[in-house]
């Protein structure tokens, strides 16, 4: 997909001509899931499928866009065309099978009959079609919706499933970073990732702060995390009882 398609037909697009390109942002969002843009348009084609659809995917959503009213507005706009075009389906019936059902239900020798099948609509018609029984037309509005598996999480499997081209720029940063091996497997090159599984290491000279040492305490890092306060120890004697503190809380987290 270049640029200029997905511009023409993706962006300025509705939710329900976004609707059956579901499966391609589908792939678009497991192949790059930092790309907030896809993440959207994904949400807005589920929008144009109606029913429950979009519900969890827009927890999802949410943590990629800049602004959750977009969301809101996405959905509340969706479900107000869907109850358009339900009304419109209910109030507009089909002329030409009304005629043919009218047709039917008169003795085919009949003049009337004879009218009807030439087009010919006179009083007598009228009089016919009238005093005829009362039509019932049932709207059959089909509820089948078609949800993309996988598009309101992504587990394990379906990451690992996923393929990189690692002669791509982004495919390439993926495999390369020690979080993305985990889970992706890479393809087209063989790369030893030993190295890369191996736990980050925090170096003598390199800067910290309390938030990082949060952030690696949080990522299941204690020893990172104990070492990151021992540096603000040394720099910040005078919280050196609060750093402390924190260490102990992650001591007592890992040993248990």
């Amino acid at each position: 997909m270049d640029i200029s398609t997905f511009y023409k037909d993706y962006l300025n697009a509705t939710p329900q001509e976004l609707a059956p390109h579901g499966y391609v942002l589908q792939d678009l969002v497991r192949r790059y899931p930092w790309f907030s843009l896809g993440h959207l348009l994904l949400f807005k084609a589920l929008c144009g499928l109606g029913g429950d659809a979009s519900l969890s995917q827009s927890e999802k959503t949410a943590a990629y866009v800049y602004s959750r009213q977009k969301l809101f507005f996405l959905l509340q706009q969706s479900r107000e065309d869907f109850d358009k075009i339900a009304e419109e389906e209910f109030f507009t019936l089909d002329l030409s099978e009304a005629a043919a059902g009218s047709a039917s239900s008169i003795p085919a020798g009949s003049a009337a009959a004879a009218a009807l099948a030439l087009g010919k609509v006179t009083d007598s018609g009228k009089a016919v079609l009238s005093a005829a029984e009362p039509l019932e037309f049932v709207l059959d509005i089909s509820k089948d919706r078609t949800f993309y598996p996988g598009a309101d999480y992504f587990g394990r499997e379906q990451m690992a499933a996923v393929q990189l081209d690692v002669t791509a720029p982004i495919d390439r940063f993926i495999s390369e970073n020690p979080r993305f091996t985990q889970v992706l497997r890479r393809a087209g090159e063989n790369v030893d990732t030993s190295e890369q599984d191996a736990p980050p290491a925090l170096q003598d000279d390199e800067f910290v702060t309390e938030t990082l040492a949060k952030i690696y305490a949080l990522q299941g890092y204690h020893k990172l995390a104990i070492a990151c306060y021992a540096k603000l120890i040394l720099l910040y004697p005078e919280k050196s009882a609060y750093f402390a503190s924190l260490v102990e809380e992650i001591k007592q987290k890992s040993n248990n």
